[in-house]
């Protein structure tokens, strides 16, 4: 949901009857399902769009070349608020974020992007001592998969492919 259709379903600032917020609710859900289905699509093709979001430059650049060798169209950002922005302008198929970062961290984003495009497919990674327990926390709250760092370009990719199918 974006933040104008969020703030139309708030109370406070906008009160629309049963059946105008019925049917927008439909309209919101009919055009997440055909976002959906136009990612499907993309993927049959086999180039996919994967958003990296990842503060560590290093780490941004091997998951672009890994996942470009593999033919994925991949677009990158530092942090969870570039990544919101990346996705809100141009929805991928699957988002890939590091889980510790500055500004917003990987949990919030994995919130946001749940909350506001509940079709997004979420990969978890993250290399901190605590990996574990937080990416275990990144599957209930959204992710699809996570996986722990370091891990190799093949068990990436493998997983990739499993997430979108």
């Amino acid at each position: 949901m974006t933040p104008l259709n969020a703030a139309l379903f708030d109370d406070r600032i906008c009160s629309l009857s049963g059946p105008l917020r019925w049917w927008f609710r439909r309209c919101q859900s009919f055009a997440a399902r055909l976002r959906g289905s136009l990612r499907l699509r993309s993927v049959s093709k086999g180039r996919a769009r994967i958003l990296v979001i990842d503060d560590d430059v290093e780490m941004r650049t091997t998951l672009e070349q890994t996942l470009k060798s593999a033919g994925y169209e991949v677009v990158l950002a530092a942090n969870g608020e570039q990544g919101l922005r990346q996705y809100r302008a141009h929805p991928a198929d699957l988002v890939i974020t590091d889980l510790f970062m500055p500004e917003k961290e990987g949990l919030e984003t994995i919130i946001e992007l749940r909350r506001d495009f509940p079709e997004v497919a979420i990969l978890a990674v993250s290399g901190k001592p605590t990996a574990g327990a937080l990416l275990s926390v990144a599957k209930r709250l959204g992710a699809v998969e996570a996986i722990e760092k370091p891990f190799e370009p093949h068990e990436l990719l493998t997983v990739v492919e499993e997430v979108l199918g």
